[in-house]
């Protein structure tokens, strides 16, 4: 409904403010419990990609998230 519109926009915007692996990972966490499987996979590889450029810390998290969005 309008919540969950309202919460994937108010992550997408912050994703793509700050670009950071974090952010990525959260937009890609939203899109996959609303069951926007496509979406929270490719929000997954900006995540992992982020992570592997600048946020080594966020790798593991970011590559078992890309991994949930594909069994799924």
């Amino acid at each position: 409904g309008a919540t969950a519109t309202t919460a994937t926009g108010t992550a997408e915007r912050e994703a793509a403010l700050h670009d950071s692996a974090a952010a990525w990972h959260n937009l890609a966490v939203v899109r996959l419990t609303l069951g926007q499987r496509e979406g929270a996979q490719a929000a997954a590889e900006r995540a992992l990609v982020r992570a592997q450029v600048a946020e080594p810390q966020w790798a593991q998290a970011a590559a078992a998230l890309l991994a949930r969005t594909r069994q799924q």
